[in-house]
């Protein structure tokens, strides 16, 4: 067969992209291997430092010890536990794992065991608004998605604040879209660096750094299961103060409807 020379530039173009994702993926690899270790490094470190001051204290210098071990072990399975999942994403394992997912139902649950723990804090989460949308996906992918970007909400609120969840149906050129609104009333985010905390372990802030909680992974997680499914996260600061996350995700809803009504 014959090559034109125009085929040939294509191919040639083809092959340069492709090495050029390759690279970029390398490049994001070795990025998060090193952040990786830079996490661990300090969880590790102060395990570390609490287990030989608990073989040398006594009473409630003992406990306190402990208590610092407990803390950062839990730290450091969170970790873990992140960095498992945001692998499986990358390498897009269970993407098959799909089923319908009723969004209001999901996000009822997550906010009643969020709004417990807040309360500590005089902080609350509501739903606020909400519909009969459904979403295609894995229940555990999704799920994690939302409830990494409440409990940031959640954290980083203000006492005495209420962190309002809304879920709204978009028709836009004939393709639905299922979008779910979190929004703080925390510090926000600097204008600049909206993008940047969905990345791995960036914090931006004096009130979002490592001091303050978190393992620097959890909006990064809800943006990798957000693009896994084609949908779009994206961050704004409100007008009236805090932050908003916006997740929008394709809806199933007509689809499931059609699949109801057809004959057995």
């Amino acid at each position: 067969m014959r090559v034109t020379n125009l085929e040939s530039w294509d191919l040639a173009g083809d092959f340069d992209r492709m090495a050029e994702q390759i690279e970029s993926l390398m490049e994001r690899q070795r990025n998060l291997i090193r952040d990786i270790s830079h996490e661990l490094r300090s969880p590790l470190a102060r395990l570390n430092l609490a287990v030989e001051l608990a073989r040398s204290g006594k009473g409630k210098e003992l406990s306190r010890n402990l208590d610092m071990i407990e803390r950062e072990s839990h730290q450091l399975e969170e970790l873990v536990e992140q960095m498992l999942t945001l692998s499986l994403l990358e390498s897009e394992q269970g993407k098959g794992e799909t089923t319908e997912v009723r969004v209001t139902e999901l996000l009822s649950k997550i906010i009643s065991d969020v709004d417990f723990e807040a309360a500590r804090r005089d902080a609350h989460v509501r739903l606020v608004d909400e519909s009969e949308a459904v979403i295609r996906g894995s229940h555990r992918y999704i799920r994690s998605a939302f409830e990494n970007v409440i409990r940031n909400a959640a954290y980083y609120t203000a006492p005495g604040t209420e962190v309002g969840v809304s879920v709204r149906e978009l028709a836009e050129g004939g393709c639905g879209s299922v979008v779910v609104s979190v929004h703080d009333h925390g510090p926000g985010v600097p204008e600049g660096q909206l993008k940047e905390i969905f990345e791995p372990f960036r914090r931006v802030g004096h009130s979002r750094d490592r001091r303050s909680g978190g393992v620097g992974l959890g909006l990064s997680i809800a943006k990798r299961i957000v693009d896994f499914y084609g949908g779009a996260i994206e961050a704004v600061n409100a007008p009236d103060g805090g932050l908003c996350v916006n997740l929008s995700l394709p809806n199933a809803f007509e689809e499931t409807q059609k699949r109801t009504k057809s004959p057995s």
